[in-house]
């Protein structure tokens, strides 16, 4: 029967995976090689160590761990998830055994998946899916969780029920590397549910939201959000308390699923004037024309960028938004290749 995995796409790859119907993981796979003829954990380890010798010993572990599970746990057959930039999840069949894509360094080991033509939202999920697929590996079996994705996709797949692990199978794997950095990714990844579910923040509530978070940047907020009709502009701001200063920023701001084109990046364009810059945040992400468009007068801000700014400015946030996204600083242990 199937199981189920979780593959995690590279940022570079994840406008990719769609349309060339595949997953693809990397770790050094320009260094590391092809895989092929390696058909034990021991030997894949040997490749690793012989072609990373500089690799800190916990690394190894991972990478080996993760390439083996790539190439030899997952089966023809089996269900495969992986997230794409607007907060969903491509869920798909794996259709091929492992093959190395030369061509392809930075994301080389491969398989082919036949994508279903519906995707999972993530604030659809229970926080027990949204906990599981928020970790940092890169690859793990998330079968334990069939009979929610059956119910997600609103359809009855098949599934290994014998199969009860989730996250981290390789205790190793997890007490040597991996705990603080999986608690981050973890926290992380519940702090963008609470900033970009759509059911949290309209999108009038969240043009006040990068407003605020733009003041507590140091910008000085010229033109609040106006919710209704705008012009193509949403937020204007100065980077002097009394808005005298150039450049100004001129802000759009699109707080919905799916990608913005090229034709609203274009429109912002043509509002610039002289001596203004261009700020466009979807929290959808960009289509590839929409990133081509944009010249040095203009920086695209996608939904997780917007996350990573939100947490690092948020001592200097409002009242208001610390409110509405309550948290707190905790220590973690640090692990001990890193120490």
């Amino acid at each position: 029967m199937a199981n189920y995995w979780m593959v995690r796409s590279d940022e570079t790859i994840r406008d990719l995976v769609e349309d060339g119907g595949f997953v693809a993981i990397g770790f050094g796979g320009n260094v590391i090689g092809d895989i092929s003829g390696l058909s034990s954990r021991d030997a894949i380890r040997e490749q690793v160590v012989k072609r990373r010798p500089d690799a800190r010993p916990g690394q190894i572990r991972s990478d080996t761990s993760q390439l083996f599970r790539f190439a030899r746990e997952i089966r023809v057959g089996d269900w495969v998830l992986t997230g794409v930039r607007d907060r969903q999840y491509l869920i798909g069949k794996i259709t091929s055994d492992y093959r190395f894509d030369e061509s392809s360094p930075g994301q080389p080991y491969r398989r082919s998946v036949d994508w279903h033509p519906r995707r999972l939202n993530r604030d659809d999920m229970t926080p027990y899916l949204k906990n599981s697929l928020g970790g940092q590996a890169t690859l793990f079996n998330i079968t334990k969780h069939a009979s929610e994705i059956s119910s997600l996709l609103g359809e009855k797949l098949p599934t290994n029920q014998a199969v009860e692990s989730v996250g981290f199978e390789d205790p190793e794997e997890f007490t040597e590397i991996a705990y603080a950095e999986d608690t981050e990714a973890k926290a992380h990844e519940r702090i963008t549910d609470l900033i970009l579910d759509l059911r949290r923040f309209d999108g009038h509530e969240f043009e006040r939201l990068v407003a605020a978070l733009l003041e507590a940047m140091g910008f000085k907020i010229v033109r609040e959000p106006q919710g209704g009709a705008d012009g193509g502009v949403d937020i204007i701001a100065a980077p002097d308390v009394f808005g005298f200063e150039q450049p100004r920023i001129i802000v759009q701001v699109k707080h919905r699923e799916g990608r913005v084109g090229e034709g609203d990046v274009q429109r912002l364009a043509e509002a610039l004037q002289p001596g203004e810059k261009g700020l466009f945040v979807s929290t959808g992400g960009f289509h590839p024309s929409a990133k081509r468009m944009a010249d040095q007068n203009m920086t695209l801000l996608d939904g997780d960028k917007v996350v990573d700014y939100f947490i690092e400015h948020y001592e200097s946030m409002s009242s208001e938004y610390k409110a509405k996204v309550p948290l707190k600083r905790v220590y973690i242990p640090v692990p001990p290749d890193e120490v």
